[in-house]
């Protein structure tokens, strides 16, 4: 199950912190959305300055792939 975190979430941080929303609980987020499901999470975070239209599409085409499994 794809999972498509905010903006805030690239590069090797996953627990970046918002300047007025405070730190953004990637592992946590996932752990609480998922657990006691039978979900292998398809979320990491993306690279530094990742083009948003690019990275949709990527994500668009592995949810096809994923439902056509």
């Amino acid at each position: 199950m794809p999972y498509s975190h905010g903006l805030i979430v690239e590069a090797d941080n996953p627990k970046p912190i918002h300047p007025e929303f405070g730190t953004y609980g990637f592992d946590m987020i996932k752990r609480s959305i998922f657990k006691d499901r039978n979900f292998n999470p398809i979320a990491y975070p993306r690279e530094l300055n990742t083009n948003q239209h690019t990275y949709a599409n990527q994500l668009a085409t592995r949810v096809k792939q994923l439902i056509e499994a």
